[in-house]
């Protein structure tokens, strides 16, 4: 128990120093390549959890939260993915898009060129987007398309 207590604690450290504010209430580890050590986090001090990626000294760590952590190749059990949709609601926002509060997300794959394609569903029923986003070294949106516009679209509201 004083050892995951312990644990814990550093893995609160961690996420932090990551920019991600968790008091780590539990933590699972995922296996995890070499240098790295990767772990689902819960939080007490937030409802959205994330997974931390956490590396070697001077290497860069990060923490995905679980709505976009699918897109790294890890699912959250702790947290449900939809405690997390407002980071991709924000994603939107950056792209100009801000009438879409997300209601429901699904990963349509990866690209040849490494990004990974998202489609977002919209709380008032209107038509969502796919966006494209970058996995490495961080999460970021390149590109917005509405559903309207693409066949790829596939959750309710969508077709």
């Amino acid at each position: 128990k004083e050892a995951e207590t312990a644990q814990a604690g550093l893995y609160t450290s961690l996420s932090k120093k990551a920019g991600f504010d968790c008091t780590v209430s539990k933590y699972g580890p995922f296996p995890s390549p070499a240098g790295k050590d990767v772990v689902e986090l819960a939080c007490s001090n937030r409802t959205d959890g994330g997974v931390g990626i956490f590396a070697g000294p001077g290497q860069p760590s990060r923490v995905v939260d679980c709505a976009r952590a699918p897109m790294v190749g890890y699912r959250c059990s702790f947290t449900k993915p939809a405690d997390a949709y407002k980071y991709v609601t924000d994603d939107l926002k950056k792209m100009g898009k801000d009438s879409c509060v997300v209601s429901n997300i699904r990963i349509i794959g990866k690209t040849a060129k490494g990004t990974t394609y998202l489609e977002t569903a919209c709380a008032d029923g209107l038509k969502g987007y796919v966006l494209e986003y970058t996995t490495e070294p961080a999460l970021t949106p390149l590109a917005a398309t509405s559903c309207a516009l693409t066949k790829d679209c596939k959750l309710p509201g969508n077709v």
